[in-house]
């Protein structure tokens, strides 16, 4: 997968969207690569483990995995075009409905990848932070992700 985006990318050979520039043959590969051996270690593992109670981080590295997979297809849903070259494609996706499944994906790898990472802007140093407190309001527990100075 790695070889073939190296390839790909600078010959032009994309479908010219950011987070989502590989072309089909490519993210089908992605997508038996992240289920195959990711999910499968993953759901093999909770399969053979002996400990019955599913802890909540278990909860959330399923709903991680269940995502991803749903916005990488839903984003890259494409129409091949056979002809002079077997692996040009279209979206099926056009206008409102394009940016609309782009924006959702972006935001999505954006959260996820900058969670916790320091970003620098203007030479000040920001980070993001996640908190977590007691709430008397909602009867629970509160979540917070604040982008703070450092």
């Amino acid at each position: 997968i790695i070889v073939s985006a190296v390839v790909t990318l600078p010959l032009g050979i994309t479908q010219s969207k950011e987070y989502a520039e590989l072309e089909w043959p490519i993210d089908i590969a992605i997508v038996v690569v992240w289920l195959g051996f990711f999910g499968g270690n993953f759901f093999w593992t909770l399969a053979k483990r002996r400990e019955r109670h599913l802890y909540v981080s278990l909860w959330f590295y399923i709903a991680t995995i269940v995502t991803i997979t749903i916005l990488h297809i839903f984003n890259n849903l494409v129409v091949p075009v056979f002809g002079a070259s077997l692996i040009k494609s279209y979206p099926i996706y056009a206008g409102v409905q394009d940016d609309s499944t782009w924006q959702f994906e972006k935001g999505f790898d954006d959260t996820f990848m900058l969670t916790g990472r320091k970003v620098d802007t203007d030479g000040q140093s920001w980070e993001n932070k996640i908190s977590v407190e007691k709430s008397s309001e909602a009867n629970g527990y509160l979540v917070k992700m604040v982008l703070a100075k450092k």
